[in-house]
């Protein structure tokens, strides 16, 4: 029965027209038949296929399944939030906080799961924890901040100098004494006298916001103000990112950050890099996301290495292509700047593959999941750590897939000792549909090419009708 349903799914899922229209045809459905009826058919169809259960207990079964295989489990309650979900969140009188709380317990609740299998990750989604909106306003703050340096680098030479800085901050209007100054500049560590984007970006940022210290005062005469209220937030959910943080290092699990849209991205980078900074100083708990189809993103892993390296913490990265392409795009075109997303899905690869080898040669110091449905990539990885020494066991290096997808990439890896694991969604139904939706949209491509996944199930298939046949 299992593997009938899998054949369904994944012959669903290869129709262009069905993915693109089945958040319209779900409610469709909700409409005629009603949501029980809707979410029963979903529920024993594809939540059942790439979903573990409705709770952490229901996930258990599934990764003792995996652990016999060899294979580790990822944790992530599937629940998302985006702008427009938030703000209808807000209308009436329910409490958004209330909701961040709640999900912070799930939260815990995954990572003392995941404890009792040792070696597990547990996910988090950011937006699961705070006001989308708020993160939003956030990421903007932290896009103007980071603009701020090159205003400041006066001469060009990537750096600024404590005149500089005096000069810049004066002409932003922060009118400054020299003495006040140099306790500013003083306040985010220059070396010989000289400030570089490092360092800017590492003092200079949203994460800073709820604390009294030079850094973060000098964060808000930059521009970067916020509300009472949304000073408030911000310290709800850093108070919960810690929480999770020292749970997690507690009970011997580690974090993986998802990454989401580029209009949230700065603001979780910013809370993620400054939970690496406290978190990771022994060893990797904190692991940040990095979507490869976006153009910056290779400059990004580069200066948060370096970043690592200077703070003495350990630079960790789940490396994936991409969840919110359709999204991302339609976003630029709506509101008119450039696409963030790389050109051709040829260029995507290549950015993948780079980035990979760039943290390999690095390994030293960092930890890797290679998180890639792509059999090429994967290739690529386990090549490179041939040709680089690392042991296909080493604890630095994990491979990746989703539940339900690639099992022979997933499998192979594991038979050939190398850390292989899958990402196992759960969470209630009605919740976990968003998920299931994105993903069949952003995955369309692979499901496009799931040949050799259903000519293994039909072989299997056909097996067990003819050992049937054989032993009647």
């Amino acid at each position: 029965m299992e593997l009938w349903r899998s054949l369904l799914v994944f012959h669903l899922c290869t129709n262009r027209w069905l993915v693109k229209n089945s958040a319209s045809l779900l409610k469709t459905s909700e409409a005629i038949f009603g949501k029980t009826i809707t979410y029963g058919v979903v529920k024993a169809t594809f939540f059942k296929h790439f979903c573990a259960g409705e709770d952490s207990h229901e996930v258990l079964s599934t990764v003792k399944r995996l652990q016999a295989a060899k294979i580790g489990a990822i944790f992530d309650y599937a629940a998302e939030a985006a702008i427009d979900d938030a703000k209808s969140v807000h209308v009436g009188t329910h409490n958004p906080e209330l909701e961040y709380d709640r999900n912070t317990e799930l939260s815990i609740d995954s990572i003392n799961t995941a404890s009792q299998n040792p070696g597990c990750f547990t996910a988090i989604k950011l937006t699961a924890l705070a006001d989308p909106v708020l993160l939003q306003k956030l990421s903007r703050a932290q896009m103007h901040m980071t603009s701020k340096f090159s205003l400041f680098d006066t001469n060009k030479d990537n750096r600024v100098s404590e005149k500089e800085f005096l000069v810049g901050l004066n002409e932003t209007g922060c009118n400054v004494s020299a003495s006040e100054n140099a306790r500013l500049f003083a306040s985010l560590k220059p070396v010989d006298g000289q400030l570089d984007w490092i360092q800017w970006s590492s003092y200079i940022n949203i994460a800073n916001l709820h604390v009294q210290q030079p850094a973060s005062m000098l964060t808000r005469a930059l521009g970067m103000s916020v509300t009472a209220e949304e000073q408030q937030q911000l310290v709800r959910l850093m108070n919960r990112l810690n929480a999770l943080a020292a749970e997690a290092s507690k009970k011997n699990v580690r974090i993986m950050v998802d990454a989401e849209q580029t209009y949230l991205q700065p603001a979780i980078d910013s809370c993620t890099l400054d939970l690496q900074s406290r978190f990771n100083m022994e060893e990797p708990v904190i692991y940040n996301t990095y979507q490869c189809y976006l153009k910056g993103t290779e400059s990004r892993v580069k200066s948060d290495l370096e970043r690592a390296k200077r703070q003495g913490f350990q630079f960790a990265a789940k490396v994936v292509r991409g969840a919110y392409m359709v999204e991302e795009r339609r976003k630029a075109v709506e509101f008119r700047y450039e696409d963030p997303i790389h050109n051709t899905i040829s260029d995507t690869h290549d950015a993948y593959n780079r980035t990979v080898d760039h943290i390999l040669q690095h390994i030293s110091r960092a930890a890797l999941c290679v998180a890639s449905h792509n059999e090429h990539s994967v290739g690529f990885a386990t090549s490179k750590m041939e040709e680089y020494g690392i042991a296909a066991d080493s604890s630095s290096v994990v491979f990746g897939q989703l539940l339900g997808m690639c099992d022979y990439i997933t499998y192979a890896l594991s038979n050939n000792n190398y850390k292989a694991y899958k990402y196992v969604p759960y969470g209630p139904v009605h919740e976990v549909i968003p998920y299931l939706l994105r993903r069949a949209q952003e995955n369309s491509d692979i499901f496009g090419s799931v040949g050799k996944e259903t000519g293994l199930l039909w072989s299997e298939l056909k097996r067990r009708n003819y050992v049937g046949l054989g032993s009647s």
